[in-house]
């Protein structure tokens, strides 16, 4: 006797589970911090599921639903050894925000990225805004030039091929963000800080 089940309408691209906003957006903050600072040896993770469904807008700007398999939030410390931490939140909620969306905190200051218009994420330029301890002032540096968003960043590759240097980001370290990412649900899982073994 066989059952024929319903096949269930499914958004293209989607898989069943999903990476959930750790594949599809932590990646670029863990690229980058791990760019700065140097290779992740650990990390640790708090993940879960707060919403069953999340609203997708299509090209005709109509909204539909789809369920949601995948966490939708989760934090994640990384450990970089010598007492150097990097805090990264990745979620599907909090699109307004006050947090600088890169931040570094040292021993003789600070240094935090903002978009020129607080409000408007696709701003075309980006301030760099350095604390030094011993001044106790903030310094304002301005960017408009050699900005990395993923047109120039498909731009910047073909520069490099055509002009024989080496991209801004190697195979090794590509590698080694993705181990952090799938480590990032294995650490939340088990409750456990997991080890890092690849480097760049």
């Amino acid at each position: 006797m066989s059952v024929r089940h319903k096949k269930r309408r499914r958004s293209p691209g989607i898989s069943p589970a999903g990476g959930g906003p750790v594949f599809d957006s932590a990646i670029d903050a863990i690229t980058r911090i791990t760019g700065l600072i140097g290779p992740a040896r650990r990390v640790t993770a708090f993940s879960g599921l707060s919403a069953s469904r999340r609203e997708i807008l299509q090209k005709n700007n109509q909204e539909f639903l789809i369920p949601t398999a995948q966490d939708d939030t989760t934090l994640l410390l990384l450990d970089f050894g010598d007492s150097r931490y990097g805090y990264i939140n990745s979620s599907w909620f909090g699109g307004a925000s006050k947090t600088p969306p890169l931040e570094i905190i040292g021993s003789d200051g600070s240094i935090a990225v903002t978009h020129a218009r607080e409000t408007d994420a696709s701003a075309q330029e980006i301030v760099v805004h350095v604390f030094h301890e011993k001044t106790a002032r903030w310094d304002e540096f301005p960017l408009t030039e050699g900005l990395w968003r993923i047109p120039t960043g498909l731009t910047h590759f073909g520069r490099c091929l055509s002009d024989g240097n080496q991209p801004d980001t190697s195979i090794r370290h590509a590698l080694h963000v993705i181990e952090v990412l799938e480590k990032t649900y294995v650490a939340a899982r088990s409750g456990q800080a997991q080890d890092i073994a690849t480097t760049f």
